[in-house]
């Protein structure tokens, strides 16, 4: 039988060590057990009674795995067994029990009094963060179906068998499964950086097919300019040519005078010069791809 909210009240003194049961803390069928700022375990590290946690929150990371312990003391009666859980709005951030959840006839009773100690994980994607004094986990009371005797089962220190079984552990605070997801999340982001060196280099590659394609297009287009300047120079030696033979009525003066000889050395001139330049840049860009290509492709 599970015991209501009332029922739990009415027995508070029995189930609770002397001023650790709150009043507003009985639910309708449960009691709402608070977190301590002491006797806990987070991020390896061991909190001793009255050894305060130094930060306004207890915060667990993603993955972490936690020890947490409860103001309230216990000093369960012989006929009844007290259930764990984790309250909803704490279950849906990720926050996961590692522990039994069972509560023993008679636990705490040998001693005057214990907390309850449960190990949790964050499974969530976000840091859980708790201000002592939450009421994070939920406590039902169910009756047996008859009482036992408690000096049959003795018990010792549950803080102290917890902090003897993690000690042995190379990190209490991790879990393997957590240890993979790290892993994991490293592999990825040396994927990421090998994918982008990748990039990088064929990047690379492409720029340098790119200049290799420019150098063997530009003494094309030189050769070309080259082909324009002489076409220009033959049709406007032509045309001067053609206009000594008109009437010398209409055609300038300077045309049929010494004019022509000027013109014909000044366009001669300046295509020789253009056409130079095109020969020069072809010879040149042509010696430097053959440079290249002696050196061989880039690696």
């Amino acid at each position: 039988m599970i015991l209501n909210g009332n029922d739990i009240q009415r027995r508070c003194d029995e189930i609770f060590g002397p001023s650790t049961c709150d009043p507003s803390g009985f639910k309708e069928a449960s009691y709402a057990l608070r977190v301590a700022h002491d006797e806990l375990m987070l991020d390896g590290t061991f909190y001793e009674r009255g050894d305060k946690y130094p930060e306004t929150y207890i915060e667990i990371k993603p993955g972490r795995i936690a020890v947490l312990s409860t103001i309230e003391e216990l000093t369960m009666p012989n006929d009844l067994v007290g259930k764990i859980g984790i309250r909803i709005q704490y279950a849906l951030k990720g926050l996961t029990g590692l522990m039994g959840i069972q509560v023993d006839p008679c636990y705490g009773q040998q001693r005057g009094g214990e907390r309850l100690y449960i190990r949790v994980v964050n499974l969530g994607n976000e840091p859980i963060k708790l201000l002592p004094g939450a009421t994070v986990f939920t406590f039902e009371v169910h009756k047996l179906s008859a009482p036992i005797d408690c000096s049959n089962y003795p018990k010792g220190s549950t803080w102290e068998v917890l902090k003897s079984g993690l000690d042995n552990q190379i990190d209490a605070s991790w879990s393997y499964a957590t240890r993979i997801n790290d892993e994991s999340v490293e592999r990825e982001k040396q994927l990421k950086k090998e994918a982008e060196e990748r990039e990088g280099q064929h990047q690379d590659r492409f720029e340098s097919e790119i200049g290799r394609i420019r150098d063997y297009i530009q003494p094309v287009v030189m050769f070309g300019i080259f082909l324009v300047a002489v076409t220009i120079m033959s049709v406007s030696i032509a045309t001067v040519l053609s206009l000594r033979d008109t009437d010398t009525a209409s055609v300038p003066p300077w045309v049929t005078d010494r004019g022509w000889v000027l013109l014909m050395v000044t366009l001669f001139v300046a295509v020789s010069a253009t056409a130079s330049v095109a020969v020069l840049t072809c010879v040149k860009l042509v010696l430097s791809i053959k440079s290249k290509d002696s050196k061989g492709p880039a690696h």
